[in-house]
């Protein structure tokens, strides 16, 4: 209910927007759920997005391995967030609801610093608003959670957010792939 919900609320801070940028200038980014046989899927598109845009700092991950062909380079797919080699600043998380907590607690366990989760399946389903408070729970200070929700990277890009990180959230034929509003 409302009142319980009241009870339960967490002390609200306030960041500086400097917290935002491995959000939308990521130096290293991992995108979680590469699917190795289809390429329409929304991890494949924004993967190779990444790769259009000339990012040298993409890694792709499934979590068995492998490899996959986007973009006209066979990509070295890592198991997990904590197998790739490099530092990264975003993790853009495409695998199912259920199965981002772990997700989740490999990037926090990496120390990435921001986390875009893609699925939808959280509280606005009614379904999974454990998960989601677990979730929230691993973002301590310095990580940054955001989730996929109606409108906000529309108004991202109506507020001038930059070319490259329209891109990378569009299809090929310029529609937005999904939205982000929620920070945390």
């Amino acid at each position: 209910t409302f009142a319980e919900k009241a009870v339960a609320q967490p002390e609200l801070r306030v960041l500086g927007k400097e917290s935002l940028q491995p959000l939308f200038e990521p130096a290293g980014v991992a995108v979680v759920g590469i699917s190795t046989s289809d390429n329409s899927k929304a991890g494949n598109i924004i993967i190779k997005n990444l790769i259009d845009l000339n990012r040298g700092d993409v890694y792709g991950v499934n979590i068995k391995g492998g490899e996959v062909a986007i973009s006209g380079q066979t990509l070295h797919l890592y198991r997990s967030v904590t197998d790739i080699p490099a530092s990264l600043d975003l993790a853009i998380v495409t695998v199912p609801a259920d199965a981002s907590l772990s997700v989740v607690e490999d990037c926090t366990a990496k120390g990435v610093k921001g986390i875009l989760l893609i699925p939808g399946g959280f509280s606005e389903t009614r379904d999974n608003r454990d998960l989601e408070e677990r979730i929230l729970n691993l973002a301590t200070d310095g990580i940054r959670v955001t989730r996929r929700m109606a409108g906000g990277l529309e108004l991202a890009v109506k507020a001038g957010a930059s070319d490259e990180f329209t891109r990378l959230y569009s299809n090929s034929d310029g529609t937005l792939l999904g939205e982000a509003d929620t920070f945390v």
